[in-house]
């Protein structure tokens, strides 16, 4: 007879857990790569609707600017959105920008709409940015969050444009 003491049976499977960890990892990238390509379809085939002229640009990580609202024609083409006040463009500290945008939903009914939002450098497009607002009722204000993923450059004009409204 042995003194050994037998080992406790193993619990799980070590390839389940590593199957886990990679599916996370992929729904990361693929989430990551969905945002990416987002940016690049605004900035392919901008509408530009909206100008804003941009003011207090800034160098410093952590620089905020705006950008003055523009005096839209009757039919704006932005699907029954309103731009109301600034954008405001925020610098982060990894050399990277993000924003926000208030919009008013002027159509009848409740809608979600997604947004582009351009910079530009004279006539060349420096960084784009996006959002979405989601259920929206009629005649209200959402504060949409836009992101990017282009590095933080100096910029003299801000396009909105309405990507989808629905």
């Amino acid at each position: 007879m042995s003194n050994q003491i037998p080992k406790p049976p193993r619990k799980g499977n070590p390839a389940l857990g590593i199957a886990i960890v990679l599916g996370i990892i992929v729904v990361f990238v693929v989430c990551i790569g969905g945002c990416s390509a987002i940016v690049a379809t605004s900035s392919a085939k901008p509408s530009p609707v909206a100008t804003q002229g941009a003011t207090g640009t800034t160098g410093a990580p952590g620089g905020v600017s705006t950008a003055k609202p523009p005096v839209a024609p009757v039919d704006d083409g932005l699907k029954g959105w309103k731009v109301n006040g600034k954008v405001r463009i925020l610098k982060g500290y990894g050399g990277d920008f993000s924003g926000t945008l208030r919009m008013t939903n002027k159509n009848d009914s409740i809608q979600s709409a997604t947004f582009g939002v351009t910079l530009f450098s004279g006539t060349e497009t420096v960084g784009t940015m996006v959002g979405l607002a989601n259920e929206v009722n009629p005649g209200l204000t959402a504060t949409v969050n836009l992101i990017s993923t282009d590095p933080w450059v100096k910029f003299d004009r801000v396009e909105v444009q309405v990507n989808s409204s629905f």
